[in-house]
């Protein structure tokens, strides 16, 4: 009976579907997400969080702000509504070179960056 047990409990714990956190990429300083398991839509956000912020910064900045919900300049918490302020302030500035959907776009991005990394619920992709 007992061995019986172990048995069901090793197929219920196998069968179990597995869910992995965001996949970061590269080395220390120079890390950013591995996209292969976003939705579409937060694929074609990140391809231009890639190209445009990067003008200033290292995605590496992005990762460690939203591993670790503090943002690496200013040691405050980095969380859904720093994300949205500083979307915000991006679209005040004068000399922004990103349109407000742009800006939008990666705002939603990083929002759903900090819930999935919270929650872990990206599914594993099936490649």
């Amino acid at each position: 009976m007992r061995r019986f047990m172990v048995a069901v409990a090793l197929v219920v714990v196998m069968n179990v579907p597995c869910y992995a956190g965001l996949r970061v990429v590269g080395e220390a300083g120079f890390r950013e997400y591995d996209p292969a398991n976003f939705p579409p839509d937060k694929k074609l956000s990140y391809k231009t969080m890639k190209s445009r912020c990067t003008r200033c910064h290292s995605l590496d900045r992005v990762v460690q702000a939203i591993g670790t919900g503090i943002a690496p300049d200013s040691w405050m918490p980095f969380d859904q509504n720093s994300a949205r302020a500083y979307g915000e302030s991006r679209m005040r500035k004068a000399n922004e070179s990103m349109s407000p959907a742009e800006i939008q776009s990666i705002v939603d991005l990083m929002q759903w960056l900090i819930t999935a990394e919270r929650e872990k619920y990206l599914p594993q992709g099936d490649d």
